[in-house]
């Protein structure tokens, strides 16, 4: 593990606060960040790639890789939805999202007992098995489409979401902004089902080829200690794959 010494300027409010930033053995840029005082422990992880990466004939592809990836099961955690399902029971909270050149996921659980740290070394666990070998298990494939499709369906009615649209039409044809880059039943599925395309096989070459730990940043808050937070983040993401040695063009 390779620590950077950085100077952080915080407000007042967060004097309490401790920061260190560190570079796992494979590449993962790590911030940490230990309160005594916080209430909740919380985890986010970043990877740069997103939309913008959607090959054109499977407009969407980020978007699906991240409604799968923590809901499919891994290796390690096979059963579907274990992730939020041990979130949910433990009165924590996740969510995610993406962008075109980011896609993040995060969750958080309450400080309520010394046990708690048991349940967040578990999730953790979950979490970050995820992005070793997840399974992407075809029972989950077409619930995810039409979650998605939801969605898009959803944005239809919102103002925002049609004025950002509108910008992509706007935007050079040969730029990726320009792309639709939620998805829908028409990109995910129709479109592919008459090209003779498997979502899933596409979907585990799109995560191999930009899930690795060069392309994240994670962090980590809660009140251990700095130490504490450092031994835990090597424990379970070290051993994430790095940079692939054959990569498309």
């Amino acid at each position: 593990v390779r620590n950077f010494y950085v100077q952080f300027y915080t407000p007042i409010s967060c004097s309490s606060r401790s920061h260190r930033i560190i570079q796992l053995d494979n590449g993962m840029l790590v911030l940490l960040i230990s309160n005594p005082a916080e209430k909740v422990t919380s985890c986010a992880l970043s990877v740069a790639t997103g939309s913008h990466n959607d090959p054109k004939e499977i407009l969407g592809l980020a978007h699906f890789c991240e409604h799968m990836i923590l809901s499919a099961g891994s290796k390690s955690y096979p059963d579907l939805n274990a992730y939020h399902n041990v979130i949910s029971k433990n009165g924590g909270s996740q969510n995610a999202f993406t962008t075109g050149e980011q896609t993040t996921f995060c969750f958080e659980l309450p400080n309520l007992s010394n046990s708690d740290e048991l349940v967040f070394d578990k999730v953790l666990d979950i979490f970050s098995s995820s992005f070793k070998k997840p399974l992407f298990n075809e029972l989950l494939v077409n619930k995810e489409i039409y979650a998605i499709n939801s969605e898009h369906t959803a944005n239809k009615s919102s103002r925002d979401k049609i004025f950002y649209h509108a910008t992509r039409l706007l935007a050079n044809g040969d730029h990726p902004f320009s792309q639709f880059s939620t998805g829908d039943i028409t990109t995910l599925s129709d479109m592919l089902q008459l090209n003779k395309v498997d979502l899933r096989t596409e979907v585990m070459k799109y995560f191999k080829n930009n899930f690795y730990a060069e392309n994240m940043c994670l962090c980590i808050k809660g009140p251990q200690s700095l130490n504490t937070l450092a031994k835990l983040v090597f424990s379970k993401f070290n051993d994430i794959k790095g940079l692939p040695t054959s990569r498309p063009l």
